[in-house]
């Protein structure tokens, strides 16, 4: 958005660049990693019940209790609350690195 200067344009309009661009992708990625990471939680626990029943002659019952006694909830308050850490760093970091884009085709990359 520096090369084509629509960020000149939003400071022109009398719109912040930084509330109009920066900060619903910040929410978004914020919001959307702890679902993709819960997302990915339970296709892992679903891929090692199919290994489990398919390769390992274990019944639905004995991967359900064993999965139980493993896996605690805090596990998974831990993994949601890290995951939209995460988000909220990446998505800093990428929009820190486009508001410094230079002007020119050779600087966007």
């Amino acid at each position: 958005m520096q090369v084509n200067e629509e960020i000149d344009a939003l400071t022109t309009l009398g719109i912040s660049p930084i509330e109009f661009l920066v900060l619903p992708r910040i929410l978004a990625l914020s919001l959307m990693m702890p679902l993709l990471s819960l997302y990915a939680d339970l296709m892992g626990i679903l891929g090692g019940l199919l290994i489990g029943v398919t390769m390992l002659d274990l019944n639905f019952w004995e991967y359900y209790l064993k999965t139980c006694e493993t896996v605690h909830l805090n596990d998974f308050w831990v993994g949601l609350f890290s995951a939209s850490v995460f988000g909220v760093l990446v998505a800093l970091a990428s929009c820190l690195r486009g508001m410094e884009c230079g002007r020119s085709a050779s600087a966007v990359g």
